[in-house]
């Protein structure tokens, strides 16, 4: 598993967030439960605070949610590649040369 970077300022999805309510309890993945404690709305920005609880590991019932730190030391340039569908025959059968059914396109 790679580094995982903590900060006291994360980003998660604007969808995520409109989601949450003062008062509740969600999952960070990776990292634990968050009680919480204030929401800012100011125009288009949208601010959500918590505390975290390391103690608590009853993840049942909670929202998960994927972040990214919002540090910008730590931002890097991805490039995301759409792949189609890898193998382009519906059944595979024993009989089938692999050339001919991956589909050549979709690899790097």
């Amino acid at each position: 598993m790679k580094d995982v970077f903590y900060g006291k300022e994360l980003l998660i999805e604007r969808a995520d967030a409109e989601s949450i309510e003062v008062g509740e309890k969600i999952t960070l993945m990776k990292w634990g439960n968050v009680n919480i404690t204030k929401i800012d709305k100011d125009g288009d920005n949208l601010h959500v605070f918590g505390q975290v609880d390391e103690a608590d590991q009853n993840f049942k019932g909670t929202k998960k949610f994927s972040w990214l730190i919002a540090s910008k030391e730590h931002q890097m340039e991805v490039h995301i590649r759409e792949l189609d569908h890898l193998i382009v025959k519906e059944k595979i059968e024993e009989a089938d040369d692999i050339e001919k059914i991956v589909n050549n396109e979709s690899l790097f």
